[in-house]
């Protein structure tokens, strides 16, 4: 009897003791494993870009147009030709009026009579005067001789003397019209003036018309027009829910299909706060977004360089929203909580530990992360729940 029972125990024996080991050659095959095939990203500082994609398109740079003034004539004669250089406060071209200066002729004439004449009383004047003085000075010497002498040189004293006053009236009357007259001049010579037209600015001659009553003020046909500068711009388009971000200053990026193997850097310079109209040369970016029923807002920027790039150009418009250095961790590394809350698991003394992190900026890729957590540390790049806290890594 006790010969049977010592049989049975025997195997039992064996058989926990090998349910024990094969469970413990089983869990080492099995944290071996899941160390092996953990994905691991180092955390770095990094240089984060928060972008918006819109379209656009190259444009000329500012012109200026000059419009045909008809209230001061249909003729013009041009001082520059078509893709002439000019210079600020150079003469672009001059109304015809052969009137005004016919005008200033007449003038002239007038004007040279009239001094004539204000010379001939004022030489009459100095005559009259010595004539004046004579008789003052014979009064005095004669003063003794008889009175009827007396009264005769005092009778011509005082002809002389109303005769003077009278020639002093008429120099007045001249001094006024000639002052007059020269007022007159200096005004049709500023006509004259006024038909002489110059450049505002710096720049080139880009439009010039043959045909100025085409070019009448008011009419989408300019006369002639300077370009400021041959530098092209960038015009973009953003619709209502963009607009907010966009502010002038930000920086950007251009790329062009016609061009798929370089890049142009800009700054945004205007910024439209009226809507309009999507301009129908900017090219719609294909997404999933419905933008029919948003209104949209241009802006314009100028560029750093121009090298390759063509007038009429649809670019791709890639605008820096915000830009700082920090860490940053892979997206797919961030656990979330039930109430919400973030954290991260380490690499520490060969363990998972587990690092509960704030978040910041973000762009659809990585995030930045505040919390204990240093440049250098090792965490689990994509989270799982195959990846657990105290999970120990050979």
């Amino acid at each position: 009897m006790k010969k049977r029972i010592l049989m049975i125990a025997v195997p039992f024996c064996l058989i926990i003791s090998l349910l024990v080991v094969s469970l413990t050659v089983f869990s080492n095959d099995r944290a071996s494993s899941s160390a092996a095939d953990i994905p691991y990203y180092k955390v770095e500082s990094k240089k984060l870009k928060k972008t918006m994609l819109v379209p656009g398109v190259v444009k000329e740079n500012h012109k200026e147009h000059y419009y045909l003034d008809s209230t001061i004539s249909n003729k013009v004669t041009f001082n520059v030709n078509l893709d002439d250089d000019v210079k600020k406060g150079q003469l672009l071209y001059s109304y015809e009026s052969p009137e005004l200066q016919s005008e200033v002729n007449s003038i002239e004439l007038q004007i040279e009579k009239m001094n004539l004449e204000y010379n001939e009383l004022l030489n009459k004047k100095d005559e009259l005067n010595v004539q004046y003085e004579k008789i003052e000075r014979e009064t005095e010497e004669e003063s003794k001789e008889e009175s009827d002498e007396k009264d005769q040189e005092s009778e011509e004293k005082n002809l002389v003397k109303n005769e003077l006053e009278d020639i002093q009236h008429q120099i007045n009357l001249k001094d006024n019209d000639l002052k007059s007259l020269n007022n007159s001049k200096d005004s049709t010579i500023e006509k004259i003036e006024n038909l002489n037209v110059y450049s505002k600015d710096d720049g080139k001659v880009t439009e010039l018309n043959e045909n100025p009553l085409s070019a009448l003020e008011g009419n989408s046909e300019p006369l002639i027009s300077i370009m400021k500068d041959t530098s092209f711009v960038i015009e973009g388009s953003a619709t209502e829910l963009q607009r907010p971000q966009i502010k002038e200053g930000m920086r950007y990026k251009v790329t062009a299909k016609a061009a798929p193997d370089q890049s142009w850097e800009g700054e945004i310079t205007t910024i439209s706060d009226k809507p309009e109209t999507l301009n129908e040369n900017i090219e719609v970016q294909e997404d999933n977004t419905n933008t029919n029923n948003l209104s949209t807002f241009s802006f314009t920027g100028k560029l750093d360089s121009q090298d390759n790039l063509m007038l009429g150009f649809h670019v791709s418009i890639e605008i820096t929203l915000d830009e700082q250095e920090g860490l940053f961790i892979p997206d797919s590394a961030l656990y979330n909580t039930i109430d919400d809350k973030n954290y991260i698991l380490a690499l520490k003394d060969n363990r998972l530990e587990k690092v509960n992190v704030t978040t910041g900026m973000a762009n659809g890729e990585f995030i930045e992360v505040h919390g204990d957590v240093k440049i250098g540390d090792v965490i689990v790049e994509e989270a799982s729940t195959e990846f657990s806290e105290g999970m120990e890594v050979e």
